[in-house]
């Protein structure tokens, strides 16, 4: 049904997109693109998370309450940055998704460090780094 709408219009006018959909998902684009650059630089925190994890500065507990910290913190930058630029579903439901898929990217990233960790001494990092066979 829609296509065929689309078409009529398409005949009637001339033109073969509406212009007002191009102008709704490009409103703010750049602003978009730097709000996704910037959650995803914050997923490196995930990085040095397991750094520290690793250097032993960091124990169970802790580590797992850090680590559910970061990734309520990526949540909310990304519903506070959301909100407050009061922007149309579509690119509020780009950036929400891009930060669902960030929080179980650093989720992912630090459970299986931690389970690595359990069967290796090192976890991911640092295991080939004094190993011949790696």
């Amino acid at each position: 049904m829609y296509m065929a709408v689309t078409a009529m219009h398409a005949l009637r006018t001339g033109t073969k997109f509406h212009v007002r959909l191009f102008t709704t998902m490009s409103k703010d684009l750049a602003v978009l693109g730097v709000a996704d650059l910037a959650l995803v630089a914050f997923t490196f925190t995930a990085y040095l998370h397991q750094r520290l994890v690793t250097a032993g500065w960091l124990k169970s507990p802790l580590d797992v309450v850090m680590q559910h910290l970061q990734q309520a913190a990526l949540f909310a930058l990304a519903a506070l940055f959301i909100y407050g630029r009061d922007w149309p579903w579509i690119q509020s439901g780009t950036l929400m998704m891009h930060a669902i898929t960030l929080f179980m990217k650093m989720h992912s990233y630090t459970v299986t460090n931690r389970e690595l960790a359990a069967v290796r001494p090192h976890g991911m990092m640092g295991a080939c780094e004094n190993s011949r066979r790696c």
